[in-house]
């Protein structure tokens, strides 16, 4: 099965030469249907060189998300509040005009943000308008990140997904609506590796997963950041994965089973880190865990 892959965080802006390099070496697998790529400035970021015509790439919201509530934390498409979730709409018909002029996108994933504050019922309004719109052939897919806790730190705090879940099977719209589990996202929100398994479960068994991301997480400080921070590892084993990598072979294999049949988005998210540097190096380093992603 062929991948798509969030080689951003390893390749740095799109402008830069290391871009260009990565990506062109990328396009030269068959393992690879595409790229996720962030939303940024109005644009998707993706660098300046020919890729293969049949790639269809996933556009993910979660670098705007970010920025936006960290500039006003009522910000999201869960937010309680009239202003903060009209702006959300509002980035996310700036992300419909892009996409009706590509024929190049599969899926928009989205966030359920604002942290702690969403509501079901916020969210539920802002997809109905949203999934009404024509989105040119792509679909939308719920990319869930931790939920809100009080036993630790959250690094995102949105909607559960069980509530996503809930919110996405309530909907009767013409574009297709699914939920998107990231391995490392929903490890984070429990710190416990069998969650992740346990979303594909949830998901899949009410036909609703749309994607299955991979990316690790480290119950340690690593050169990346503190422990249990998003910072998108390697798997155990694979170039650049630091000491305390969680994800191994086995656990990807768990989370495949679970979601069996699956014929959604496959892909990754890596950041390979200092110590793999050469964009033939970042090249080879994301393909091999595309490998190991794939079977």
């Amino acid at each position: 099965m062929t991948v798509h892959i969030g080689a951003y965080p390893t390749y740095g802006p799109p402008a830069s030469p290391s871009a260009a390099a990565v990506v062109t070496l990328l396009a030269a697998s068959p393992l690879v249907a595409g790229l996720e790529l962030p939303f940024v400035d109005g644009e998707v970021a993706l660098p300046p060189v020919a890729v293969p015509s049949a790639w269809q790439h996933v556009i993910t919201l979660m670098p705007a998300t970010m920025s936006s509530i960290t500039a006003d934390p009522a910000w999201g498409p869960a937010s309680p509040d009239h202003a903060g979730r009209a702006a959300a709409i509002a980035l996310l018909k700036a992300v419909r005009d892009v996409v009706s002029r590509r024929t190049d996108v599969a899926a928009v994933a989205l966030q359920s943000a604002p942290a702690r504050t969403g509501t079901p019922a916020a969210f539920a309004e802002t997809l109905a308008e949203v999934a009404s719109w024509d989105w040119n052939g792509a679909r939308l897919v719920v990319e869930h990140c931790d939920a809100w806790s009080t036993r630790h730190r959250p690094e995102k705090g949105f909607l559960s997904l069980a509530d996503e879940l809930d919110v996405i099977s309530s909907l009767s719209s013409v574009t297709p609506v699914t939920a998107g589990v990231n391995w490392a996202r929903s490890v984070i929100e429990t710190r416990e590796v069998t969650t992740a398994t346990e979303h594909v479960r949830s998901a899949a068994g009410r036909g609703l997963l749309g994607a299955l991301m991979f990316s690790s997480v480290a119950d340690v400080a690593t050169d990346l950041g503190e422990a249990w921070r998003d910072v998108h590892l390697a798997p155990s084993g694979c170039s650049g994965a630091p000491a305390g990598s969680l994800l191994t072979p086995a656990l990807v294999a768990e989370a495949r089973r679970a979601a069996e049949p699956y014929d959604g988005i496959l892909g990754l998210k890596v950041n390979l880190g200092p110590t793999v540097q050469s964009p033939a190096d970042q090249a080879a380093g994301l393909l091999e865990v595309a490998a190991l992603v794939s079977g």
